[in-house]
Protein backbone atom coordinates (compact mmCIF):
# COMPACT_ATOMS: atom_id res chain seq x y z
CA UNK A 1 0.00 0.00 0.00
CA UNK A 2 1.76 3.71 -0.84
CA UNK A 3 0.17 6.67 0.82
CA UNK A 4 0.50 9.58 -0.78
CA UNK A 5 -0.93 13.32 -0.24
CA UNK A 6 -1.13 16.30 -2.98
CA UNK A 7 -2.29 19.77 -2.41
CA UNK A 8 -5.54 21.01 -3.42
CA UNK A 9 -5.15 21.76 -6.70
CA UNK A 10 -2.21 19.58 -7.40
CA UNK A 11 -2.55 15.98 -9.10
CA UNK A 12 -0.47 12.35 -8.54
CA UNK A 13 0.89 10.54 -11.63
CA UNK A 14 -0.40 6.56 -11.19
CA UNK A 15 -0.53 3.64 -13.39
CA UNK A 16 -0.88 6.32 -16.81
CA UNK A 17 -3.55 8.06 -15.03
CA UNK A 18 -2.97 11.89 -13.43
CA UNK A 19 -5.14 11.94 -10.36
CA UNK A 20 -6.59 14.83 -8.53
CA UNK A 21 -9.06 13.55 -6.29
CA UNK A 22 -9.01 11.50 -2.79
CA UNK A 23 -9.35 7.92 -2.84
CA UNK A 24 -7.93 4.31 -3.28
CA UNK A 25 -6.68 3.73 -6.61
CA UNK A 26 -5.02 0.29 -8.05
CA UNK A 27 -2.43 -0.78 -10.51
CA UNK A 28 -1.88 -3.78 -12.10
CA UNK A 29 1.91 -5.02 -13.50
CA UNK A 30 2.80 -7.65 -15.33
CA UNK A 31 6.60 -9.17 -15.09
CA UNK A 32 8.19 -10.79 -17.75
CA UNK A 33 7.82 -13.67 -16.58
CA UNK A 34 3.40 -13.35 -16.52
CA UNK A 35 3.16 -12.81 -12.87
CA UNK A 36 1.12 -10.01 -12.14
CA UNK A 37 1.20 -7.57 -9.21
CA UNK A 38 -1.20 -4.91 -7.88
CA UNK A 39 -0.66 -1.74 -6.60
CA UNK A 40 -2.94 -0.29 -4.45
CA UNK A 41 -2.26 3.76 -3.95
CA UNK A 42 -4.32 5.51 -0.68
CA UNK A 43 -3.91 9.56 -2.08
CA UNK A 44 -5.20 11.82 0.00
CA UNK A 45 -5.92 15.85 -1.10
CA UNK A 46 -4.50 18.26 1.48
CA UNK A 47 -6.74 21.95 1.93
CA UNK A 48 -4.01 24.80 1.74
CA UNK A 49 -3.55 27.33 4.44
CA UNK A 50 -2.47 30.57 4.12
CA UNK A 51 -1.10 32.19 7.22
CA UNK A 52 -0.38 35.93 7.27
CA UNK A 53 2.83 37.13 9.62
CA UNK A 54 3.40 40.57 9.33
CA UNK A 55 7.47 40.61 10.74
CA UNK A 56 9.90 43.58 11.04
CA UNK A 57 13.62 43.66 11.25
CA UNK A 58 15.54 46.46 12.00
CA UNK A 59 17.87 48.03 9.25
CA UNK A 60 20.47 45.84 8.70
CA UNK A 61 19.32 42.98 10.24
CA UNK A 62 17.64 39.88 8.64
CA UNK A 63 14.85 37.45 9.24
CA UNK A 64 14.70 33.65 8.68
CA UNK A 65 11.31 32.16 6.84
CA UNK A 66 11.52 29.29 4.83
CA UNK A 67 15.00 28.19 4.88
CA UNK A 68 15.87 31.31 3.36
CA UNK A 69 17.23 34.44 5.02
CA UNK A 70 15.25 37.91 4.25
CA UNK A 71 17.05 41.26 4.09
CA UNK A 72 14.53 43.65 2.43
CA UNK A 73 10.96 44.89 2.85
CA UNK A 74 8.39 42.24 0.80
CA UNK A 75 5.49 39.25 0.22
CA UNK A 76 7.47 36.16 0.40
Amino acid sequence: LLEESICKGGSFDFGGKTLTEAGTYEDKLLSADGCDSIVTLKLTVVEQKETLLEESICKGGSFSFGGKTLTEAGTY
